[in-house]
Formats: C-alpha cells, sequence, structure tokens
C-alpha cells in the first residue's frame, strides 16, 4: 500500500552557497556517529540513461513517487507539481496547468508519457490542457535544466517524465482510491491493477474525476481599472464562476510479455474530459483594458477533449553483439479539443456543447514517434549511449479562434552520450543534431496589420546542433559536487512563426513572425548535494543565457498599443536574454519517525538590452515537518511566496505577496490481505488570495481558497 503521507526526503530552499555549506558542515560534524546510517532512498529515474539514480546525474533531478505522489496529486500536473523546487504552474483554472520549470514554460519544457512526447495543444495556447495519463503515474520525474540530448530539440527548460505502472513481480496488486475535496465539491475515484503470470503480465486503470465550480476568497476581487491603478474590491461570489470540471476520464489497459533478456509491451489509453475556462470570456475594448469588466454576451468557454493513445515498447539486455541493452517506444496519438462559448448560466448549454451559441474552435493532432536507444559495450572503460528518434505530426484548427494554420511537422533526431568513471569524479558529454520542418498550409487570407502575406506560409527547415558536458565529483561519502555545462538549440514552433489572428485565451492578436531563427541557449549548472547523514540536502546555482530568445511584444503606435478587433496586438521577437537562479532542500531527521524540511527558490530573468521577461514566478521561501509511523502520518508545510514586481514592459502589473499553509493526517491499518489508509488534507488553510504571477489569466482567476480533502484508499 502506498500511504498518502510521508516525511518526504528533502523539499526546497533558496540559500547562500556558502550559509548552506556552513550550516551542514556544523550540523554533522556535531551529530552523533550513528547518524551518517541515514541515507537517502535510490529510486530509479527512466528518464537518465540506463535508469540511472538521480545521485547518478550532473543535472538536478527530482522523481515524486509512492506516497509523496498522492499527497502532491492536484487536477492538473502544473498543480501537482507546483511546489516543488524551481517548478511552478502556469495555471488556467483548475482543470488547466502546464510546469513553468526555472522561468521556461511552454515548448520551452518538454511533458513525456513514458520517454514520449505527451500530444496536445498546450504549448499552442496556456488554456490548453496537458494531455497525459497522470491517474496510473507511478512516478514523475523531472530534469531541471537541458535535457535536448536526450528528448528532442529545445527542451532547455527541462524535461517532465510522466511514468505509467507496469508489471514486474509474480501476483496480482489491485488498488482502489476514493476521494473528496470540499473546496469545489470536487469527487474522484481510481481503480489501478497490475499483475503478473509466468511470462504474462498486465495492467489496468480507470478513472473520474468531477467537480464544480471552486470557492475562493471573498477578498479575491482583484481588478485592474484602465487607467493603470490597482483597486481590490470583494468578490461578487464565493466560487469562480465556470471553473468546474463536468468530468475528467481516465481509461488505461495494457499487456507485457516477458523473455530469458527483457520484455515487450503494448498498452492503449483513452483521455476524455469536459471543464469550464474562467476568465476566457472577451467583449469589447473597455473589457480588454478592464479584464474584471468582461462582457457576458458572448457567455463562457467550455472545453470537450479526447485523446486515443497506443503504445509499443521493448526492452532487452544484450541482443546484439557490442549492444548491452536495447530500448525501443513507439506510439500512436489521436487527439482533438472543441472549444466554444455557451450562454452563461445556461446549465444545458454547459452540460452538452451541441447547444453551443457560439461555433467552437476544434483544435486536432495525430502524431506518430518513435525512439530507439542502443547502450554499447564499454570502450577503454567508457560507456556510451546511442539512439535515434523521429516524429510526424499534423496540427489543424478550424474556428473562431483557428489563428494558426494547419501545419504538419516533422522531426528526426541522433543523439550520442558517453561516460567514464574516474574513481571520485564521473565525466560525461553529450552531442545531438536535429532537424525540424513545419509546413504549413496557405490560408484564404491573412490581416494586413500582421505585416506579412500569403507567400510567407512557406516550409520552414531547421537544422540545430546541440553538446553538453557534465562532471559529478564525490567529495566523500556523504557529499557530490555536480557541474554541467550545455549548448541547446530549440526550433520556433509553428505559432510562433504562422500565427495571425485573435486569441481570445491571452486577451490579444497575436502575430507571428515567419523569419524567427532557432533559439541558442548556453546553460551553466553547479549543485551541492549531501545524500547521507542527519542532515541531507542540496543547493543549485545556474545561470542560462538564450540568444535569440522568443517573445511576445506589444505592436505600437507611438506609445499606444495598436487595438486589432479591439484587442491589443502583440508580436513575436527575439532578443538576447539571461535567467539566473538557484533552488535549496534541506532536510534533518530528528528520529526515525520526525523530519523538518526547509525550501526557497529565485529566478530573474531579463533581456541582455534592459528590461524583464513576462511572467516570470516569484521567490519563495517555506518550511515543513513531517511524521510517519507504523499506523499514523501527518504533515504540515508553510510556503511564503513573495511580491513580483519585476515586472516585463507588455502591461503587465504586480502580483502579491501570499502564504500557502497545508497540513495533513493520516491512518493507516493491516489486515491480512487488504491494507486501508484513511486521510484528511487541509489546503491554503489561511485562505490566502493566491495568484500565480505566471498565470496568464492571474488578474482575473485566483487560485482555490480554503478547502479539505478526505482520501480513502484500500490495496488488496
Amino acid at each position: 500500500m502506498r500511504p498518502f503521507f510521508r516525511a518526504p526526503v528533502i523539499h526546497t530552499v533558496g540559500l547562500p552557497l556558502l550559509l548552506a555549506n556552513s550550516v551542514l558542515a556544523y550540523a554533522d560534524a556535531n551529530a552523533p556517529d550513528h547518524d551518517n546510517a541515514i541515507e537517502l532512498e535510490t529510486i530509479t529515474v527512466t528518464a537518465l540513461p540506463n535508469n540511472a539514480s538521480a545521485t547518478d546525474s550532473a543535472q538536478p533531478v527530482f522523481v515524486l513517487s509512492d506516497d509523496d505522489l498522492e499527497r502532491a496529486r492536484a487536477t492538473s500536473l502544473g498543480e501537482t507539481l507546483s511546489q516543488q523546487p524551481g517548478i511552478h504552474n502556469s495555471s488556467f483554472g483548475s482543470a488547466v496547468g502546464r510546469p513553468v520549470i526555472r522561468g521556461l514554460g511552454g515548448g520551452r519544457v518538454s511533458i513525456l508519457q513514458d520517454g514520449l512526447k505527451a500530444v496536445d495543444a498546450s504549448t499552442v495556447s496556456p488554456d490548453h490542457a496537458v494531455g497525459v495519463q497522470t491517474n496510473t503515474a507511478q512516478q514523475i520525474e523531472v530534469i531541471r535544466g537541458p535535457a535536448t540530448l536526450l528528448y528532442g530539440s529545445g527542451a532547455f527548460g527541462g524535461v517532465v517524465n510522466v511514468v505509467a505502472a507496469e508489471p514486474q513481480e509474480e501476483g496480482v496488486e489491485s488498488e482502489i482510491n476514493l476521494g473528496y475535496n470540499t473546496v469545489n465539491r470536487g469527487k474522484d475515484i481510481r481503480l489501478n491493477q497490475q499483475g503478473r503470470q509466468g511470462d504474462w503480465g498486465w495492467n489496468f486503470g480507470a478513472g473520474q474525476l468531477r467537480s464544480d465550480d471552486y470557492r475562493v476568497p471573498r477578498k479575491a476581487g482583484e481588478i485592474h481599472n484602465d487607467d493603470g491603478v490597482l483597486e481590490y474590491h470583494d468578490a461578487e461570489s464565493s466560487r469562480l464562476d465556470n471553473s468546474d470540471i463536468e468530468y475528467n476520464r481516465q481509461l488505461s489497459a495494457g499487456g507485457r510479455y516477458f523473455f530469458d533478456t527483457g520484455s515487450t509491451g503494448l498498452n492503449i489509453s483513452r483521455l476524455t474530459s469536459r471543464f469550464g475556462l474562467p476568465g476566457h470570456d472577451h467583449g469589447d475594448e473597455e473589457a480588454v483594458l478592464d479584464p474584471a469588466a468582461a462582457a457576458d454576451e458572448e457567455g463562457v468557454a467550455r472545453v470537450n477533449l479526447k485523446q486515443l493513445r497506443i503504445a509499443l515498447d521493448a526492452k532487452a539486455s544484450d541482443p546484439l553483439p557490442g549492444v548491452t541493452n536495447l530500448n525501443f517506444d513507439l506510439a500512436w496519438t489521436d487527439y482533438e479539443h472543441s472549444e466554444g462559448h455557451v450562454e452563461a448560466h445556461d446549465d444545458a448549454a454547459v452540460a452538452e456543447p451541441d447547444h453551443e451559441e457560439h461555433g467552437p474552435t476544434t483544435f486536432a493532432k495525430e502524431a506518430i514517434e518513435s525512439r530507439v536507444a542502443l547502450s554499447l559495450t564499454p570502450i577503454r572503460s567508457i560507456e556510451q549511449t546511442v539512439g535515434l528518434q523521429g516524429s510526424q505530426t499534423d496540427f489543424s484548427a478550424m474556428g473562431e479562434e483557428a489563428l494558426v494554420p494547419s501545419t504538419q511537422t516533422n522531426e528526426i533526431g541522433v543523439f550520442w552520450l558517453a561516460e567514464r568513471n574516474f574513481g571520485a569524479v564521473t565525466l560525461s558529454a553529450g552531442a545531438r543534431w536535429d532537424r525540424v520542418q513545419h509546413s504549413p498550409q496557405t490560408p484564404d487570407d491573412v490581416n494586413s496589420v500582421c505585416g506579412f502575406g500569403l507567400d510567407a506560409y512557406q516550409n520552414k527547415t531547421f537544422g540545430n546542433t546541440s553538446a553538453s558536458l557534465g562532471a559529478l565529483y564525490d567529495i566523500d561519502a556523504s557529499w557530490q559536487l555536480a557541474i554541467s555545462a550545455t549548448s541547446a538549440l530549440r526550433a520556433p514552433d509553428a505559432e510562433e512563426l504562422f500565427s495571425c489572428g485573435a486569441h481570445e485565451s491571452t486577451l490579444t492578436y497575436e502575430i507571428g513572425n515567419p523569419d524567427l531563427d532557432s533559439e541558442h541557449s548556453y546553460n551553466l549548472d553547479v549543485s551541492v548535494r549531501r545524500n547521507v547523514g542527519r542532515w541531507t540536502g542540496s543547493v543549485s546555482l545556474y545561470q542560462n543565457r538564450v540568444d535569440q530568445f522568443i517573445y511576445q511584444q506589444a505592436l505600437l503606435t507611438g506609445t499606444d498599443i495598436v487595438l486589432v478587433d479591439d484587442l491589443p496586438a502583440y508580436q513575436f521577437i527575439q532578443d538576447d536574454a539571461v535567467l539566473r537562479g538557484g533552488e535549496v532542500t534541506v532536510g534533518y531527521t530528528i528520529t526515525p519517525q520526525w523530519q523538518l524540511t526547509a525550501m526557497a527558490d529565485r529566478v530573474r530573468a531579463e533581456l541582455v538590452d534592459g528590461g524583464n521577461l513576462p511572467r516570470m514566478p516569484s521567490d519563495r521561501i517555506g518550511t515543513g515537518v513531517n511524521y510517519q509511523a507504523l499506523h499514523w502520518q501527518g504533515f504540515v508545510n508553510w510556503i511564503h511566496n513573495a511580491e513580483q514586481n519585476r515586472l516585463a514592459d507588455n502591461g503587465e502589473i504586480p502580483t502579491a505577496s501570499y502564504q500557502l499553509l497545508d497540513a495533513g493526517i493520516g491512518y493507516r491499518w493491516y489486515l491480512p490481505t487488504v491494507e486501508y489508509q484513511l486521510d484528511l488534507k487541509g489546503t491554503n488553510l489561511l485562505d490566502e488570495v493566491v495568484r500565480y504571477h505566471t498565470s496568464f489569466v492571474k488578474n482575473t482567476v485566483p487560485q482555490p481558497g480554503r478547502g479539505f480533502q478526505l482520501a480513502f484508499a484500500a490495496q488488496f
């Protein structure tokens, strides 16, 4: 049974490197001798070569698994990871949230499902959900910093890999989870089973979540006047309109055949969801300048999402002379979501998309991707991995928000990684070459305000070469020093190249730039880690210079923003940018049952020529205490999010500081064949007004207020 609560190995904090080292060294010197027996749990990371552990990587790696994953689980992937070091959430209500890692999001962060890219439209717009199967997730792996060499062009923000459970040992293991959340009257049920008999194994997972509009603090009614003055008013309602999830259903089933040197498996999954997009409405010019005054004439936005995924994989040891391991993955995905407006407060229309008043926009993607990686027999003690990865994606958008033309994208990449151990020092190197081609369809017409004509919709091809160097130094049995340097490139996305149209979700008129070049990231990351002892933790500092960074800038006439269809016009441009920051994690084991944690992180993101990048996360610092015993578990976590007043020159307004206080208690009991767990967790216990600066709609869409979650689980 995976308990709902357990003291996490470590949490997060941004302290100066010398201070952190001094504190940990002093504590270790004055601790009893038996402290060194305490050691962090070793967890296999499937996203690393040869399934290495986090302590074997020169890049910062974080794994959320088992009971820690259950405790953090939320309605979106971004919210599930939002309290982890260096990770924030670009929230668009409860159903939509994409991870932002070290200030970078969108296509610069690669979301994977079992090692292959998740297929959805979440990089096209911030109001589009991430299409991954989280109900059956065994663990979520996060590689902070560049991971371009392993997972395709442009993942220099980081990689998030959602790993599904699969059968390994003989026998059958089943688990059922039930939950209720007071903040949104949410009800969810999940059923998972893995089994193996002889050479055959199977897995099955099913789940459904439903929730009403979530409750917000009464003082959450912040608006932005057209003269730029901030005012605060009480919210008209205690619940945020159109923030419900009508349903989210996930279903997966698969089989696996085991042979002497490996296994092969087939998995089929289905994801369907209907939900609302709060803050999505738009009306006239007044509504644009004052989001709280957005007119209701166009009703509320509803989404109907469907995804089918079929995946095949094979793993083999010593399949060929000179090859120690082979990993092959292949996935075909058919994704579609329709987004349209219905009359506000019309329950029949909300429940039935056929009643939509305004014709929906349909976004569709069909993609096939394959990846093969070969681990070679070591030569002069040098371990090497070579691989080939390719994909074809057909994207289309039809309807009122189809600002991007239908586009076929073909990608192919070749990668090489090498590693050699020299006693206490392990050196690594790698290289990757990618070719990305976007082939857009020519639209019937294009608005002249975009500055380019129909002849701009031509095939765009980018050839990118990336490289990395890393070193891992075991200072002693407890301490490690890790350094990595990466030069990585990202090809522009189709929406950055070819957009020309109104974008209701961000209340902007988006203008692409067919002349964009690839972004070039130069990243340096230095980490100090302590893995053994009563004190454990890590300090990571990084600098990421991105030449030709792609971002949106307001289109101006003099000092006034150009309005197109009553929406402010923003165009994609390029400029050099630098992102600097760090994360620190500290944990102190008081007794085997009690542990203290501390956390903080920071990022500063500026254009080289002056000015801040938009929607950068605020500084955070926090602490917590955890208790874990045979039957009882509990925790208290507090995080302070500082005010964000480092603003971009694009109409951003400051975000106020807030405190997040969460606490929980759980009880577990055992019968001969069944293990039960009952948990109660409180979130945002101070009922603070929470607005993520990383969110496009943070001015009109605050996060949920105080809530309590009751969960019951049984494993048999």
